[in-house]
């Protein structure tokens, strides 16, 4: 695979950045290529990184009424940086959600997102393409300091009281980490974990 010698450098620095324990020899995993809606996608932190099951990526964003979503241009950027380290030989493209969430809440549990992502996700990824949703939220986490929460199904949200536009590629980084297994997904801390 050509990304190979990218993906292992990249996760490497990362590991070692967070005191994570990912690298892993490259074993067959596990492919479950279904297509699901909903909160129902569980997705395993390898099939982020390789293609062996899903060839290609697609980031769903979405955002809250009044609030706005990272800005085109950054995320293009972030695409190109992703192109580098993950496995998808057939492209990472983004599309934005046009309808915005209704704000009804101030703070917000788990149990609250997956529902929100079980109401307005409306990405269907076709046979191997993989699916990403991300959602600017208004509010907070149930957890004051909480910028971002990433959670199983490919999903991530950012709590736009906590986070600034200038810091979204980092917070988008830091979180599709855990998406990458890095922290907190199928991998244990090996130091306290800090945004």
């Amino acid at each position: 695979m050509m990304c190979t010698k990218y993906v292992a450098s990249f996760v490497l620095s990362l590991s070692s950045l967070f005191g994570c324990a990912f690298l892993q020899e490259r074993k067959p995993i596990d492919c479950n290529c279904d297509i699901v809606r909903g909160s129902d996608r569980k997705y395993e932190p390898a099939q982020y990184i390789r293609d062996d099951c899903f060839d290609s990526l697609v980031i769903e964003i979405d955002a809250m009424d009044g609030v706005k979503p990272i800005d085109e241009k950054e995320l293009v950027f972030l695409e190109s940086i992703l192109r580098h380290t993950i496995d998808k030989p057939k492209g990472i493209t983004h599309v934005y959600n046009n309808d915005r969430i209704p704000h009804h809440k101030e703070v917000y549990s788990i149990d609250d997102l997956e529902e929100l992502a079980e109401k307005y996700r409306n990405f269907l990824p076709k046979e191997k393409q993989l699916s990403l949703y991300v959602v600017y939220m208004n509010g907070r986490y149930k957890e004051d300091l909480a910028a971002g929460v990433a959670l199983n199904g490919g999903m991530f949200f950012v709590f736009r009281n906590a986070v600034k536009p200038a810091l979204d590629k980092a917070i988008f980084m830091h979180e599709f980490g855990h998406e990458l297994g890095l922290v907190n997904n199928d991998t244990k801390q090996q130091s306290k974990h800090e945004d």
